[in-house]
């Protein structure tokens, strides 16, 4: 019960059931395998802190943290953390999961739809209107409980992690809100309209990281 209550918030039920099914799958280490990572930013967010109350800030970022996390919990993805105004997750572990990409891209196209309706209802407050943009990568990263024997997370790190990380950043440069890479684009199971943007240098790769734009679906 201690267990459940501590790690509910992270992971969907089904997720959460496995876990509890073996909980030394939350032993400290980890492993390698093929997950796809999310990153997802808060455009111009240190301009809103600026410009409003830290009474309706912490009201508008409750709501929308939670209306986000519903949707990766919905597709089954792992929330990692909260870093600021940034959300991390990840798919495809602990869980098998062979249609990761296509899970982590349903949950981005899903988040911009809640989004959209966040903000009808903040500008019926007259609340800040907040655009985000996000990133998604497909590769091997090692994926495990990671820190000290006091402290640590379930978390993935790895050069996959730095270029989902990169991926969401390139959103403002290309005036997007959605980019994947080419490896996730190999992998989704259901047709998605894409556009590609180019290919990028991604630090610590030598080779470049060929990225697309998932285009709105968002209706």
């Amino acid at each position: 019960r201690k267990l459940k209550r501590t790690i509910q918030n992270y992971f969907s039920p089904q997720v959460l059931e496995k876990i509890l099914q073996d909980p030394a799958s939350l032993k400290l280490g980890g492993g390698r395998r093929e997950i796809t990572i999310f990153f997802s930013d808060i455009r111009s967010f240190t301009t809103i802190t600026e410009a409003t109350s830290p009474e309706i800030l912490s009201a508008l970022l409750h709501e929308y943290f939670t209306e986000m996390t519903e949707e990766i919990l919905a597709t089954d993805g792992v929330l990692d953390k909260f870093i600021g105004d940034a959300v991390m997750a990840f798919w495809g572990a602990p869980l098998a999961q062979p249609d990761h990409a296509q899970r982590a891209v349903d949950a981005a196209l899903g988040m911009m739809r809640r989004l959209s309706r966040l903000q009808t209802r903040w500008q019926e407050k007259g609340w800040p209107r907040i655009d985000i943009g996000l990133g998604i990568h497909t590769g091997l990263a090692t994926v495990g409980n990671m820190g000290s024997e006091k402290r640590f997370d379930y978390t993935v790190i790895g050069d996959s992690v730095n270029i989902a990380s990169r991926l969401e950043g390139l959103n403002k440069e290309y005036q997007t809100h959605i980019i994947i890479s080419e490896e996730t684009k190999k992998k989704l199971i259901k047709e998605i309209n894409t556009r590609l943007l180019g290919e990028v240098a991604v630090k610590g790769k030598s080779a470049l990281v060929k990225i697309y734009s998932v285009e709105n679906n968002i209706t």
